[in-house]
């Protein structure tokens, strides 16, 4: 069940990602909508079949899941923390043209820790490129092909996440 509101999760944020990539390179249209919709719906019907497959399976102990609940909301509220922070930082600077690239660090940076409470080596490899990625960009001169080329890295790998947790057996 964890493992189905994660994809979810990946998806979702993969979509608004993506979405914002599109605006930012000016085709937001009705086929990113559509593009980006169909996606959405392909690994959000994935994940509700992991979601019905669950219920069929032995629960974990809640101890243990109150443990990685606690984990996760404490990673979460930090990274909101260093969020907000960088954007408070990077407009006081008078260079809110890097705010996107710190979110995109930052939200790399907290698949890090997220893949140790989860057990989930593929977020390492999430959490590395998404932080790669939204460093690479940073070579991009023009602050809107910057912005598109990070958001579209991150949405992509959201997505690629998703569809490798459905896809992978374990």
């Amino acid at each position: 069940m964890v493992e189905a509101i994660g994809i979810l999760l990946l998806t979702g944020f993969g979509a608004l990602w993506l979405l914002m990539a599109a605006n930012f390179a000016s085709v937001l249209d009705w086929r990113a909508w559509l593009g980006v919709g169909l996606g959405t719906a392909a690994l959000a019907a994935g994940a509700v079949k992991q979601m019905l497959i669950a219920q069929h399976l032995p629960q974990v102990p809640a101890a243990a899941t109150s443990a990685t609940s606690a984990w996760f909301w404490t990673i979460v509220s930090l990274e909101w923390i260093l969020i907000i922070g960088a954007i408070i930082l990077v407009a006081r600077q008078g260079r809110r043209d890097l705010i996107v690239s710190l979110i995109a660090l930052i939200v790399g940076l907290h698949f890090l820790p997220l893949a140790w409470i989860f057990g989930a080596k593929l977020y390492y490899l999430t959490g590395g490129v998404i932080a790669a990625a939204s460093l690479a960009a940073l070579a991009l001169r023009e602050r809107r092909q910057r912005q598109a080329v990070t958001c579209l890295a991150c949405g992509m790998v959201l997505w690629l996440t998703s569809a490798a947790i459905l896809l992978v057996p374990r």
